[in-house]
C-alpha cells in the first residue's frame, strides 16, 4: 500500500473513533507534528521529544498519567493500523484518468489523477459484491 493510501484510510479511521480516543490521538499528533517540523534531523527530533514530552502534555490535558497515556496510545495506534489494513483490503482503486481525459477532451492539469473507489461489503472478500462508493 502506498503512503498516500495509508494516510487516506488512517484519517478516515481516526475521524470514525469515539470522541475520547479521537481527541487524544489528534492532540498527540498535533504536538508530535510540531516537533517534527521544528527538528532538523532525527537526533534533534529525539531531543525535542525528550524535552517537550508530548505524551506527558496530552496526559495532563486529559487527566491521566504519562505511562497510562503511552500505553493507551500504543493500543490505539495498533487498533488504527489494523482498521486501516481492513479498509484497504476492502477497497479497490481504479485509475480513471484516461477515461476522464477522453470525456473532457483535454489533458488533466498538474499531473492530476482521477480514481474510482469501490468498497466490498465483506472485508474478507468472501463476497466481492461492491457498494459502488466513489470519491
Amino acid at each position: 500500500m502506498q503512503a498516500a493510501q495509508y494516510d487516506f484510510f488512517r484519517k478516515q479511521v481516526i475521524q470514525s473513533l469515539p470522541e475520547p480516543e479521537r481527541g487524544r490521538i489528534i492532540a498527540y499528533e498535533t504536538l508530535e507534528n510540531e516537533l517534527v517540523e521544528a527538528a532538523c534531523d532525527e537526533t534533534e527530533l529525539l531531543q525535542l521529544m525528550i524535552d517537550h514530552r508530548p505524551f506527558e502534555q496530552v496526559a495532563v490535558r486529559f487527566g491521566q498519567s504519562a505511562d497510562d497515556m503511552y500505553t493507551m496510545m500504543q493500543e490505539l495506534e495498533e487498533t488504527i493500523h489494523e482498521e486501516v489494513l481492513l479498509r484497504a483490503k476492502a477497497c479497490r482503486f481504479q485509475d480513471m484518468t484516461e477515461l476522464m481525459v477522453l470525456y473532457r477532451g483535454e489533458e488533466a492539469a498538474n499531473r492530476t489523477k482521477f480514481y474510482y473507489l469501490s468498497f466490498t461489503n465483506d472485508r474478507n472478500h468472501e463476497n466481492d459484491e461492491e457498494r459502488g462508493a466513489s470519491y
